[in-house]
């Protein structure tokens, strides 16, 4: 949040912003690259310091992407240019997501292999609070329910300005 605020008003004061997208990811990688070297015993310092890295790089790049790709189209196309920009941030994310996750678990399995006990394993969860909860309550009534609280408060905030405006 800091950075992006603070690379905004740089932009705006300047009107340069190639050079902090550049910068920006730059700075993201390499804190990336510097949790590579994480070890079992490293402090928690060392990520913690790598991890704000990543958030300051991410936010001098990210929203000043947005800004680059509208200043390269025409009024006319820049709903598309920007739709297409969080299209292609969110697939890229998605897919990023699943691949990391698959890396990680093959990492797992090959580190630790396969459990003998699976039966015990399988109870171990029916003993978690938090498991029950959602065995009983699925994420789907969770939320439609907020949808449908969303909608009633949106409604009566609807019917008020009518009723003050009467």
């Amino acid at each position: 949040m800091v950075a992006s605020i603070a690379i905004g008003q740089i932009v705006s004061r300047t009107g340069r912003y190639k050079a902090f997208i550049v910068a920006g990811f730059v700075i993201a990688t390499l804190s990336i690259l510097s949790l590579v070297t994480l070890q079992p015993d490293s402090p928690y310092w060392h990520e913690a310091v790598s991890m704000v890295f990543i958030g300051i790089g991410m936010g001098m790049a990210m929203p000043i992407l947005n800004l680059a790709v509208q200043n390269e189209f025409e009024q006319k196309d820049l709903g598309a240019a920007t739709s297409s920009v969080q299209l292609f941030r969110g697939l890229g994310s998605t897919v990023g997501t699943a691949f990391m996750s698959g890396i990680l678990t093959a990492g797992i399995i090959s580190a630790v292999g396969h459990p003998d006990d699976l039966a015990y394993i399988q109870t171990l969860k029916n003993r978690l609070p938090h498991q029950r909860f959602c065995r009983t309550t699925s994420p789907l009534i969770h939320s439609s329910s907020s949808i449908h609280r969303s909608k009633q408060f949106v409604m009566a905030q609807n019917r008020d300005s009518k009723n003050s405006d009467a």
